[in-house]
């Protein structure tokens, strides 16, 4: 079996995994909507509002009432709430209607919430007392508004315009009835409505939910010491029966279910298994060492188009894509540096020999005249001799000192003495000795430090080491006349810690750098301008910058040809 194949499979089954969960969603929805019961209501929504209303129910004593959060969500959902006891007597009502009975039995309590789908009940126990929960659900507010604001006048109804307005809005009409059922009054009711209902007949109405034509809704109140009961009723939609609109949803979920499935299959096989060979011939590519994205026939690379944007199908892999991409150019990179750095170190290594062949040279020279017996040479012509061959040696050590500090460094082999040192007297015996040298003595130098004591915690011998090959640098690469300038600055002072910030600057006049001499300026194998014989390693620099790293500094240059060098060694502050 193809990759392709494979992830085709695979793919089908996270989707029949994915859209069986859904097909059970499906049923959860279908059971929802359908009004299948669940404790505490005809939906899970309304028990979970009768569960809050029982957790708000606060019981002091003979005391019953419910708390601040409980209310807040009445008020939210336009509800009431009444609360009744074992006996069926009711300890506390919230919002409910003015002609709501004060007690129940278990026959009333059962007619009513038959007779009225707004009414929902719940039954539990708190602090180890029996309640009954009837929570009142409005549909329609109208018929309370109408009942709240309407005058009746004998047989005659006033209502106000804006609810008139909304009763015409609505198509429906309003009617007003008395205690024994007959109508008191009434808005645009139609004629085929009877003027009197019994309560069955009322009762009838409000759980037809539509089948005649209208949806009734209803409010009872007290006016005058009697009972009156509101009905206002509205055009219903016309509903489907339940098996029908069933059985559609359940053939429609299946007919998109399979025409999604083939559509998802389609495409992950065509258009998403596509992109991962690609990407699996870069691998294969760049394992090769053939650092480039495959190519069409055009000599394109395959996942860009004509403009070098991405092509649709491995837009979905852009992340990926863009890291192979980047991988790809950090491997060139790396080859090229690697390739540059094995030139270096060529160059380096022959100029190694050609430094190491010179002083050699001379040092055979020389002992070769002291040995001879055909000459008697003088005291002062033996020391000259023997002056010749120490310089000579003590270069050649320098230089195999730099060759073994340098790999130290690098394999972080070089251990270090860190105690508080004055960083202003290291800078100023760097100065000194750069002024001593005779090979310098063409150089200007200048030395600012500040006057008191600068304490920071340094390995006092290989930071100056650090600070001296910076200094030599500037000295060595540069004619004579050029003029040094050695400062140091406290920087970054900061409450609560010991030592504050340093800021070393070995600053020339000189013939500055280009570009690529900064950038390579740290490279352990890079020479730069000619020095002349004998004068530096290829490792001075490189190992400036190990040091200070060492030291949890950083090196920073600024050069530009003809205007001067600036390197700035920055410490951080330290606790």
């Amino acid at each position: 079996m193809t990759l392709k194949a494979r992830l085709t499979w695979r793919f089908l089954l996270w989707l029949f995994l994915f859209l069986g969960g859904m097909f059970l969603l499906y049923f959860l929805v279908i059971i929802t909507l359908f009004g299948i019961n669940f404790p505490g209501g005809e939906n899970p929504y309304i028990g979970d509002i009768l569960r809050n209303m029982k957790k708000a129910t606060v019981v002091e004593g003979e005391r019953v009432r419910l708390s601040e959060e409980g209310i807040r969500e009445l008020e939210r959902l336009s509800a009431w709430l009444q609360i009744l006891d074992d006996r069926g007597e009711e300890v506390y009502r919230r919002g409910s209607p003015p002609g709501l009975p004060r007690r129940y039995s278990p026959g009333s309590l059962k007619e009513a919430v038959a007779s009225q789908p707004e009414l929902h009940t719940w039954h539990g126990s708190v602090k180890g007392e029996k309640f009954t929960w009837i929570l009142g659900m409005e549909k329609n507010s109208l018929a309370r508004r109408a009942a709240e604001t309407a005058v009746i006048r004998g047989k005659r109804i006033q209502l106000p315009d804006p609810v008139r307005e909304e009763i015409r809005r609505n198509g429906g009409w309003l009617q007003v009835l008395d205690e024994t059922g007959k109508e008191v009054g009434s808005y645009r009711r139609p004629a085929f409505q009877p003027d009197r209902l019994t309560a069955g007949e009322v009762s009838e109405a409000l759980s037809q939910r539509g089948r005649s034509g209208y949806r009734f809704h209803y409010w009872h109140d007290r006016r005058d010491g009697r009972d009156w009961t509101w009905l206002f009723a509205e055009p219903a939609e016309e509903e489907e029966p339940q098996q029908e609109a069933y059985n559609r949803m359940v053939l429609t979920y299946f007919l998109l279910w399979a025409l999604v499935t083939v559509i998802i299959a389609f495409l992950f096989g065509h258009r998403l298994g596509s992109p991962i060979l690609h990407m699996m011939n870069w691998l294969k590519n760049l394992s090769h060492g053939k650092l480039q994205e495959p190519k069409d026939k055009r000599g394109c690379p395959v996942s860009r188009s004509g403009e070098g944007k991405l092509r649709r199908p491995y837009r979905v892999y852009r992340e990926v894509i863009q890291s192979l991409d980047s991988l790809t150019g950090s491997l060139k990179q790396a080859e090229e540096a690697r390739a540059r750095l094995e030139k270096s170190r060529e160059e380096w290594i022959t100029g190694v020999s050609h430094d190491l062949k010179t002083p050699l040279s001379s040092i055979k020279g020389y002992a070769d005249l002291l040995a001879t017996d055909r000459f008697q040479w003088s005291e002062a012509e033996v020391r000259q001799f023997a002056g010749h061959i120490q310089e000579k040696s003590d270069y050649m050590e320098q230089l195999l000192e730099d060759l073994s500090l340098t790999f130290r460094l690098k394999n972080e082999a070089l251990p270090l003495q860190i105690r508080p040192v004055d960083a202003a007297e290291l800078l100023r015996r760097s100065a000194i000795d750069l002024a001593n040298n005779p090979r310098f003595e063409n150089r200007e130098i200048e030395l600012d430090v500040p006057e008191e004591r600068v304490t920071y915690p340094l390995d006092a011998a290989w930071f100056k080491r650090a600070l001296d090959n910076l200094i030599a640098n500037a000295a060595i690469h540069n004619p004579p006349g050029t003029r040094i300038r050695l400062t140091l600055e406290i920087r970054g002072e900061k409450e609560g810690l010991s030592y504050p910030g340093l800021l070393f600057c070995v600053e020339d006049d000189g013939l500055g750098m280009d570009a690529e001499s900064v950038a390579r300026l740290f490279d352990r194998y890079y020479r730069g301008t000619p020095t002349g014989p004998e004068q530096g390693t290829g490792l001075g620099m490189a190992i400036a910058k190990q040091l200070v790293g060492t030291h949890g500094g950083k090196i920073r240059v600024e050069s530009q040809p003809g205007s001067g060098t600036r390197v700035e060694v920055l410490l951080p502050p330290k606790s």
